[in-house]
């Protein structure tokens, strides 16, 4: 199961945060998060892919909005975890709380998905192991040879904390977890 199936489980109102055309990764966030759907057997509604960039203010007007509507989604997966952040606060200060009525997926795992109330459950990308592969291939370019790809995927893996929570009786009837533990799922 994919990470981000894994933390929408259950959901079947899930949004998107930063579908953006001018980058390649929020390309391919987004498409991993319809592809996610669409194998739970869930239609993805474009009404529910917000438009985006990677800032904090973004996730912050998703957030309000979404708190504004009058059919919230249950859950949202974020492009990185500053809009995801943004997205707990603007739902926050206009009534919505996380993760009892909205379940909120990051992704990069930065320090701040640790320190922030609720944690934040987020898609945990290897760094290191990014960093090592493009020192790696400016050496071997720089002594004359040619990358062996132009795109290397890596595995990642789904930090389970406290911004998720199985859907609320309001949206899809379900029972709640109230506490639970960090987990890593690999994905």
């Amino acid at each position: 199961m994919s990470a981000s199936a894994k933390a929408g489980s259950d959901h079947r109102r899930v949004a998107f945060a930063g579908v953006n055309p001018t980058f390649d990764f929020a390309l391919e966030r987004y498409a991993g998060y319809r592809s996610a759907l669409e194998r739970s057997g869930i239609e993805p509604d474009p009404a529910l892919a917000f438009p985006g960039d990677t800032d904090y203010s973004t996730g912050f007007a998703i957030g309000t909005r979404i708190a504004r509507s009058p059919r919230p989604p249950s859950a949202i997966m974020c492009l990185c975890d500053a809009v995801a952040l943004g997205v707990i606060e603007g739902a926050r200060r206009s009534g919505l709380r996380t993760p009892e009525r909205l379940s909120v997926v990051g992704f990069d795992d930065l320090q701040p998905a640790h320190w922030s109330s609720p944690a934040l459950t987020t898609v945990r990308q290897p760094l290191r192991r990014m960093g090592g592969l493009a020192v790696r291939t400016l050496v071997r370019m720089s002594e004359g040879h040619e990358p062996d790809s132009s795109q290397i995927q890596l595995a990642t893996s789904l930090v389970v904390r406290s911004s998720t929570a199985p859907p609320h009786e309001g949206h899809e009837p379900q029972e709640r977890l109230d506490e639970r533990p960090d987990e890593t799922v690999a994905g």
